[in-house]
């Protein structure tokens, strides 16, 4: 007759603290596998998020482009040339519903602000202007540094003159970096300027540009605060009214019956160079686009319509609805 054996107190306690501790390193590793599965799979949807917005940002562009095309053609018909005014029909912000989520585009003309690259070399007296610019919206700024620094981060060689900032000084900043030795290719650029703060950037955004230098500024869309820099603030809020209704169709109706001197040779009543902000929202992911146009005074095969530049920020919102 066979004798059945039992665990002892001691052996019973052991083998379940064995099972116990089996139970917990599987758990652990199960938990793991599924946090890695659901990381793999948000990671997988961000990525397709991201796509699929560029898809859209690129079809925004597309609309633009025609927007742009069709006032082009407009514009010859009534004029005879390019007049871009408030009225245009592509400076209507666009709104397009998706299953889950929204696109919202428009499109901002660009030669309504100060081009920052005209002040290398100095066109219409663009240095003094900016230095009046920026003193405006902060009078606590050293606007006559800043502009210094801004002429001696374009020009060619490394020699400091007048009270500007050269490499010198930037590659003794930490981190350490190098000037353009060439016009700007950005806005963001301000932002490594000697003297400029980002309070101060923030407020030089809506009012400065970076085109080509020789841009001009269009008559029809520049800002109260940008006419301010080229005419009396009188002759400004004057301009501002008369082209409420209707755009000038040339710089003699603009500046008509002036009773105080103003540099027209500086504007324009047409503009080549527009933004395109674009921002698409597909359920808590958005995508932030901005795009520079430009487009020819003379449309042909060879010089059309096209994005020359594109921006691209990518946000994770969590509950932030489209708009």
């Amino acid at each position: 007759m066979k004798t059945i054996r039992y665990f002892s107190g001691e052996q019973s306690g052991l083998v379940l603290l064995s099972v116990m501790l089996v139970f917990a390193v599987v758990s652990i590793l199960v938990i793991s596998l599924i946090d890695r599965q659901y990381l793999n799979i948000r990671r997988t949807e961000h990525l397709l998020a991201q796509d699929q917005a560029y898809v859209y940002t690129i079809s925004a562009e597309a609309l633009a482009i025609r927007a742009l095309y069709e006032d082009e053609l407009q514009d010859n018909k009534q004029f005879g040339h390019l007049v871009d005014g408030l009225q245009d029909a592509w400076r209507k912000p666009v709104y397009f519903p998706l299953e889950r989520g929204g696109i919202v585009a428009q499109l901002t003309d660009l030669q309504s602000r100060l081009n920052v690259n005209n002040i290398q070399p100095d066109l219409h007296d663009t240095r003094a202007r900016l230095k009046k610019l920026i003193t405006q919206l902060d009078s606590q700024a050293d606007a006559e540094m800043i502009v210094d620094s801004l002429i001696q981060w374009m020009d060619a060689d490394n020699i400091p003159q007048g009270i500007g900032a050269e490499e010198d000084y930037y590659l003794g900043l930490e981190p350490a970096y190098r000037t353009a030795n060439h016009g700007m290719m950005h806005v963001s650029e301000l932002r490594l300027i000697r003297g400029m703060t980002h309070n101060l950037y923030q407020k030089l955004l809506p009012y400065v540009s970076v085109l080509p230098a020789g841009s001009l500024i269009n008559v029809n869309t520049a800002t109260l605060e940008v006419l301010e820099q080229y005419m009396t603030p009188e002759t400004a809020r004057v301009l501002i009214d008369r082209r409420e209704s209707t755009a000038f169709s040339s710089l003699e109706a603009a500046f008509q019956n002036q009773t105080s001197p103003v540099d027209s040779a500086a504007f324009s009543v047409e503009s080549q160079f527009f933004l395109l902000n674009t921002k698409v929202t597909i359920e808590d992911r958005t995508v932030e686009s901005a795009s520079l146009i430009y487009r020819p005074k003379q449309i042909t095969a060879e010089d059309t319509i096209r994005v020359i530049q594109r921006d691209r920020a990518y946000h994770f919102m969590l509950g932030t609805p489209a708009t």
